[in-house]
């Protein structure tokens, strides 16, 4: 822009009335040429602000996702927790309901997933 201003000071230093209809196409293409770059770096400016703008929201999202990533590894625990929880407690059913041994548990009661097999090897 500084190059095309400095050739816009020249061209209206060199106007005279010889040349005055020449040097107006030639003043009026350097004032487009001037609007142009104007143009150029107004449109620059708003991408960086909006470049700006984009970087903080990255962040608020990275920062949401790891926060969102403890609570799903808490989250995880927990059910494993709960899991085990519910295991210990469908194994004491199973040996209160076991007609076979005094609710302490026996290989009919204490028998793995698959239900009505443990007497087949025992």
């Amino acid at each position: 822009m500084c190059t095309v201003l400095a050739e816009f000071r020249t061209a209206i230093e060199r106007i005279s009335l010889y040349n005055i209809k020449g040097s107006k196409r030639h003043l009026a293409a350097l004032v487009e040429e001037v609007q142009t770059l104007a143009n150029r770096m107004e449109a620059g400016l708003r991408d960086k602000k909006a470049e700006k703008k984009l970087r903080k929201k990255v962040k608020v999202y990275e920062r949401r996702v790891l926060r969102l990533r403890k609570q799903v590894k808490h989250l995880e625990i927990r059910v494993a927790q709960e899991n085990s929880i519910l295991e210990r407690l469908e194994r004491n059913k199973k040996r209160a309901d076991c007609e076979h041994c005094d609710h302490t548990g026996c290989d009919e009661c204490d028998k793995g997933g698959l239900e009505g097999l443990g007497s087949l090897f025992g």
